[in-house]
């Protein structure tokens, strides 16, 4: 397992639970389980229903950085489907917040 201290700028502070607004662009996208969020607002929504749904811990087991990206491999566990599973986050960061998020497996 990986420190999230490893993971660099607001991609740490997303995994460290870090207020939404403060952690994504106003015009970002997040693209998790089939559906794409656009804007701040429907970030919030998403990140909210994700956080109420379910039950679960995240694990940080590699972080690579490739250009301006940032991968993060997380072992999710919890009281959902499928549980555990791995997922990539791919973080696009534009200066200290992320503009782009993908969440796949």
């Amino acid at each position: 397992m990986i420190d999230s201290a490893k993971v660099p700028g607001a991609a740490r502070a997303y995994f460290d639970g870090g207020d939404v607004r403060d952690v994504f662009t106003e015009d970002a996208v997040v693209r998790d389980d089939g559906r794409t969020y656009v804007g701040i607002e429907e970030i919030v929504a998403w990140k909210s229903a994700v956080s109420t749904a379910f039950t679960f811990t995240q694990k940080i087991e590699s972080v690579n950085t490739p250009g301006s990206a940032v991968v993060v491999s997380v072992k999710v566990e919890g009281d959902f489907p499928g549980s555990p599973v791995q997922l990539h986050h791919h973080f696009s960061l534009d200066g200290d917040r992320i503009s782009a998020l993908t969440v796949c497996p």
